[in-house]
Parts: structure tokens; C-alpha cells; sequence
């Protein structure tokens, strides 16, 4: 195909439009993009080259057209049937452009009258789509179009607006005005529709504008002059802002004043604009992501005092680095239900001895509502219920849940924490039914702040997150298959082609003590891998045994896992955490628990803070490992590992009770009420032995290999 550009001269308004086209294409193809570009109905457009007017279906080609030929637009003949119409068309016209001059801004325009042209055009379309589609004409036809140009608009509202953030810095009041920037964010919006998608561009905008640029740049030259000369004054103002509202105020989560609260937000709303806006042209959003790295505290600010649920911050997680952890698990956790959000209690009494089945049942036949309402549990033949029983079911279902010898998950050779589907699950019939109940069960453990100790791997976790998988995302799920692919990428090249390797696009699968081969694409058992498709080989491979073979264990879990999230206006939470983000909302068992912040969240019953016994408590935890403090614990309150905010992150505070026990009985643990109960040991010695037997018996308890 022959691609032309040539001239098409308007016949309103004198504009002059570079069009370009395959020679091979029809008339009609020219017609389509003048309406797109201009608005001009292809019913009312005739097109005229050398003095003859040219047909729809005649091609370019035959029509003469040559490279930077001159063509001119002429109207059809407009029909005097709806000669009322227009009149009303032409009046609404100069209401409107009065409206957007600024000699009229202060003049009270008659209100009444408007309504009446308004109501006028109303009742006067047609039932009929045909004959209501002529009217739509008349409309688009005439110049109400041009006139709703918000062009004057925001070139107003983006001076004012960048005259109060220069006030902000020249003055103590550093407040901005809530419909101001609200109605930035409005009438930005369709001047940047004009651009996306009025102009058939296909890419990003290069900027400043070439004189010899297409038609379509030209004929919106204005709009995106004003749209780039306000992304780069009101992001400096911005970024200058938040630099004197730091300064001034400091990053303190302990605002209290209403007003500060209110206008401090608007600066994530004029953010995310300016993020919009950087997207149009090419290289402004680096740009944008570069400053934001520069204010990356105030930022991280703003969205962990400020967000809000009904906010959409997906654009944030484009560039997560911008973003701490404390910043990108508060939106996550946004995402969630809080619990309570579904109202009411749901009840379950569950049997130990059928724990897992139990769980199943309770937590899959709850509707979403039910079960992101408060929780209920209590194990069958024992008296202990609250939150130290709720938090003790999370953790033995999920390690149930996870236990390899119930087929649903597979641990990693190189990390027994890892886990990821297992793709002979389908032993158990009700295998799928199960991922999707393992979803919820996830999913809840997060909304209720519990770490469980467990964590996805990589391909797992890539997958819920929608992404590609790649050989070193493989490398800790199956060490012998990543090497294997390794030295088939990296071995000689006359090696591979020499078809040393036997290697064919077909790999084996077994099924129920039974082996197949499958052919990894068309053909594949009679195609040799060589030292050119060897990479696709390898990626087809990785495809099937970790994506394929599980795909409907993942989809049921992510089913599962978005029953309770329920976030369809944000993104997909997965998307929204890198991996390690997870671990730690998840894990835990890496993080050393605070004495002094233990301590400050136990009370004391029988006990005072200076007895000695409570002395020798404290003393003998400080010495203690990590994981014996994590030991010690989860005998006390049944959580496996403190919520990532530590002990305030605790749905209640933490006791030590008085024991009327003889002097050397153990310590004994009332979950009920994060209680600690032992007697008033008559030596610190006989306190540390009891303590350590006690932390000996709950250390070493991993899932999946308990």
C-alpha cells in the first residue's frame, strides 16, 4: 500500500486539514476522518478535486489524488424541512458563546430563556431514530459544537488555580479552594478527550508541535499547547507547595484540625490530573514519576492520612517505588471490607477433629455479606470463644489449608514457606471447590489483620497479580527444572542445532498414575527445538507447568479471594503489593517483637508493674531469641506473629494475671483475654525454666512440614 498525505481546505471557517490515506483506500475513508477530526456529519460533507466531486466508492487512486494534492470540503445543501431547528440551534449557539465571554461573566443572563430554547429542540425531535437522527445533524452541523469548547474554561480555572498555590507559598494560609480543584479535575477531562480521542493518534504526542505535523495535530493545536503549558506550571507550583506544607506542618499523622484535613486531600486530586495529563505527551510522564520521587515523603503522607475508599489510587501503583510499604499495604488494606462492613455475627462451632472440613463447609456456603460481617468461633466441647479462638482457627485452618498431604498446595524445595498450586489437586473431586474456599480464607486472614505464616511464591503470586512468568521466577518452585532450562538457553549453539538433545515441543504429563506427552503448539511433536526457537521452547514450557497445568486452581482462588474483596473499582489487590509486601502482611516470622511496645500495651491484674515478679518477667523476655519471643507469644495469645503495627494492631490489650497456683505449676494461657496467668514465682531462676519449657513446646511449628 501507498501511504499519501494531501490538503483538504474546510469550508467553514477556512482551515486547511493534512489528511493521510492509502492510496488503495476509498473516498469514503477521507469522509471518515474529516467527521472524526472536525464533527462535520459524512451526510453533509462533498468533496471536490480538479472540479469534479468525488464519490464514496470511488478509490483514491482512480480519483487522480497524489501526494500533497488540494482538495476543498464543500456542504451539501442543507434542507429548509427543520428551518425552525435551526434557528434554535443558532440561538443556543450565541448563548453559549456569551456564556464564555468574559464581558458577559458578570451579567445575570436570563434563565428562563434558556430553558425555553431547551425545551423548545426537546419536544420537537422525533420519536422516530430516523427521523430524530436528522436533528442530530442540524446539532453537529451547526456551531453548538465549537461553541461548547471548554478551551476558555480551563485556561481560567488553571490560572486560578496556580494563583492559590503561589499564595500558599507567600503567606501562612496554606488552605485551597475545594470546588476550584474539583472543577480542574472536570474540565480537564474533556479536553483531554479531545485529544485521546477525537485525534486518531495512536501514540503519545511529541511536543512542541512541528509546522508539518498531521492535520489531526494542527486542528487541536490549541488545546494541546494549553493542556502542556498547564501540566508543567501547576506541577511546579504543586511540588513547591508541598515542600512549604512539610516544612511548615511537618509529616505529623496527628493533624487534628478539620480544615487542614480537607484541604490537604485536594492535593492528591490535583496529582492524579496532572498524572492524566502526563500521559498524552511523549516523555512527560517520566517526567511526573521523577518529581514524584522527589516529594516521595509528602506523598506517602498524604495517601496514608488522606485516602479515602471512594478514591480510585490505581495510578499510584504504576510506580510503586514511589510508594513505602506502610504506603502500598494502606491501600491494600482499603481494598478490604472492614470487619463488621456486612453486619451482624456469623456463627461457627467447629470440631477439631474435622476442622478443616468443618471450616469448608461454614466458609463456603456464607454468602460474601456473611462473611465479611464479625466472626464467631468456638470449637466443639471447650468454653473459650473471643479473639484469641478466632485468631487460633485462622492459623490451623491455614496450616491445614496448606498442609502438602491434603494435595492442594506444593511447597518450594528451596523456601517450605512458599507454596504454590498443586496440578494434581483434582485427586480430591472437590479440589476446585476448595481453592476457591483457600481465597476466602486468605482474603480474611488479611482483613483480620492475622499472620499466618505462610507465604505464596513467586509464580503463584505472579499469577494472581496478572502477569507474565518468567525461567527466574521459577527458580525456587522447581530448581531442577530452572537448571535444566538454564543450561538448554546457555549450551552451544551447533550443539542444540545438531539435534544432540533428542528435544521436541512436547512435554510429559501425568495424570493419575499415568504419563502423556502434549504437544506445547501445532505440530510441536515433529518440530526440534534449535538453537533459534530454543527460548520459545523454553518460555512454552514454563507456560504449561506453571501456568496451564493450574490455571483453573488459580482462577477459582482468585474467585474466592474477590468474594470477600469485592474491589471492582480499584485494582486488583495483587496488582497493587509487590511480593514482598505480601510476605510481610502475611509471614511475619522474620520480625523481632518490641519489649518496650509489649510492654506498653500489658496491663496488669494482682500484679503491680514494680514487682519483682514482673521485673524478672520483662528481663528474662528481653534475652529471649526472636523466635522464642515469638513462641512465648503465640501461648499467650494464639497469634502466631504480631499484625504488621504491632501490638496496637491487637483487637484488645494484653494482661498478666495473678495466679493463686502453687509457686512452681507452669504458666497457663487464657486466650479469651490475651491472658497471662502464673503464680508470684519465689525466684527469677525458677520463672526462666518455666518460661523456657514453654517456649521449647511452641517453637518449630511450620506449615506444611508439622
Amino acid at each position: 500500500m501507498n501511504r499519501i498525505h494531501f490538503f483538504v481546505r474546510l469550508f467553514s471557517g477556512g482551515k486547511t486539514l493534512v489528511v493521510q490515506a492509502d492510496s488503495t483506500n476509498r473516498v469514503e475513508v477521507i469522509h471518515q476522518k474529516i467527521s472524526l477530526i472536525t464533527g462535520i456529519p459524512i451526510s453533509v460533507q462533498s468533496l471536490i478535486y480538479r472540479g469534479k466531486q468525488l464519490q464514496s466508492d470511488q478509490m483514491i487512486s482512480d480519483c487522480g489524488i497524489e501526494m500533497e494534492s488540494n482538495l476543498q470540503l464543500v456542504g451539501r445543501l442543507r434542507s429548509t424541512k427543520h428551518s425552525r431547528a435551526w434557528k434554535l440551534m443558532n440561538e443556543l449557539s450565541s448563548i453559549i458563546w456569551g456564556f464564555c465571554k468574559t464581558e458577559f461573566r458578570s451579567v445575570r443572563y436570563d434563565k428562563d430563556h434558556i430553558e425555553d430554547v431547551l425545551i423548545e429542540i426537546l419536544i420537537m425531535i422525533p420519536h422516530d431514530i430516523d427521523e430524530a437522527s436528522e436533528y442530530l445533524e442540524i446539532f453537529i452541523s451547526s456551531s453548538v459544537p465549537a461553541a461548547l469548547d471548554v478551551l476558555p474554561f480551563v485556561r481560567e480555572i488553571v490560572a486560578q488555580l496556580h494563583h492559590n498555590l503561589n499564595l500558599t507559598m507567600e503567606s501562612t494560609d496554606l488552605s485551597l479552594p475545594c470546588s476550584l480543584v474539583h472543577d480542574f479535575a472536570a474540565f480537564m477531562l474533556p479536553v483531554r478527550n479531545a485529544i485521546l480521542f477525537q485525534v486518531p493518534f495512536d501514540f503519545t504526542i511529541t511536543f512542541p508541535l512541528m509546522e508539518n505535523d498531521t492535520g489531526e495535530a494542527e486542528y487541536y493545536r490549541e488545546s494541546i499547547e494549553c493542556l502542556h503549558c498547564s501540566f508543567h506550571g501547576l506541577l511546579e507550583a504543586t511540588l513547591l507547595s508541598l515542600g512549604l506544607l512539610e516544612t511548615q506542618l511537618g509529616l505529623k499523622e496527628e493533624v487534628e484540625d478539620a480544615r487542614v484535613v480537607q484541604w490537604w486531600s485536594l492535593y492528591l486530586t490535583i496529582l492524579k490530573e496532572l498524572n492524566n495529563i502526563s500521559k498524552v505527551y511523549t516523555g512527560l510522564e517520566k517526567v511526573f514519576w521523577q518529581k514524584m520521587r522527589q516529594v516521595k515523603a509528602s506523598l506517602c503522607f498524604l495517601v496514608v492520612k488522606f485516602a479515602t475508599k471512594s478514591e480510585d489510587y490505581g495510578w499510584l501503583f504504576e510506580h510503586k517505588e514511589v510508594m513505602s510499604f506502610e504506603v502500598r499495604r494502606h491501600l491494600a488494606i482499603m481494598m478490604l471490607p472492614e470487619v463488621g462492613d456486612g453486619g451482624g455475627l456469623y456463627c461457627m462451632f467447629i470440631d477439631r477433629s474435622r476442622l478443616l472440613e468443618n471450616s469448608f463447609e461454614y466458609i463456603g456456603n456464607a454468602t460474601p455479606k456473611n462473611l465479611q460481617g464479625c466472626l464467631f468461633i468456638k470449637f466443639k466441647h471447650e468454653e473459650a470463644t473471643g479473639p484469641g479462638v478466632l485468631r487460633e482457627w485462622f492459623l490451623l485452618v491455614c496450616q491445614a489449608m496448606f498442609n502438602p498431604q491434603n494435595a492442594l498446595f506444593v511447597a518450594c524445595p528451596n523456601d517450605r514457606r512458599r507454596f504454590f498450586p498443586n496440578s494434581a489437586s483434582k485427586v480430591n473431586p472437590l479440589h476446585l471447590n476448595y481453592f476457591c474456599f483457600s481465597g476466602r480464607m486468605i482474603a480474611l486472614t488479611l482483613m483480620h489483620k492475622v499472620q499466618i505464616g505462610v507465604v505464596f511464591d513467586r509464580t503463584f503470586f505472579l499469577q494472581l497479580a496478572g502477569k507474565d512468568i518468567t525461567l527466574e521466577d521459577v527458580r525456587d518452585a522447581d530448581p531442577p527444572f530452572y537448571k535444566s532450562c538454564k543450561e538448554i538457553l546457555e549450551m552451544d549453539p551447533e550443539m542444540v542445532d545438531g539435534d544432540n538433545l533428542g528435544l521436541r515441543f512436547i512435554c510429559d504429563v501425568e495424570s493419575m498414575g499415568s504419563r502423556k506427552g502434549i504437544e506445547l503448539c501445532p505440530n510441536g511433536k515433529d518440530t526440534i527445538v534449535d538453537s533459534k526457537n530454543r527460548e520459545k521452547y523454553i518460555n512454552l514450557l514454563i507456560k504449561h507447568y506453571f501456568v496451564t497445568s493450574v490455571a483453573e486452581q488459580v482462577a477459582c482462588f482468585a474467585k474466592g479471594f474477590a468474594d470477600i474483596t469485592t474491589t471492582s473499582r480499584h485494582q486488583p489487590l495483587f496488582r497493587c503489593l509487590n511480593l514482598e509486601d505480601l510476605d510481610l502482611m502475611l509471614d511475619g516470622s522474620g520480625n523481632d517483637i518490641s519489649v518496650e511496645d509489649w510492654k506498653a500495651h500489658t496491663d496488669y491484674s494482682g500484679y503491680k508493674k514494680s514487682d519483682r515478679q514482673i521485673s524478672w518477667f520483662w528481663k528474662i523476655v528481653e534475652c529471649m531469641s526472636v523466635e522464642q519471643r515469638n513462641a512465648l507469644l503465640f501461648f499467650w495469645t494464639s497469634i502466631k506473629f504480631l499484625p504488621p503495627n504491632g501490638f496496637a494492631g491487637l483487637s484488645s490489650r494484653l494482661y498478666i494475671h495473678r495466679s493463686s497456683t502453687p509457686y512452681d505449676h507452669l504458666p497457663t494461657s487464657q486466650t479469651c483475654f490475651n491472658c497471662l496467668r502464673f503464680p508470684p514465682y519465689k525466684s527469677e531462676s525458677i520463672m526462666q525454666d518455666r518460661l523456657h519449657i514453654i517456649t521449647q513446646e511452641h517453637i518449630g511449628c511450620s506449615f506444611g512440614t508439622s
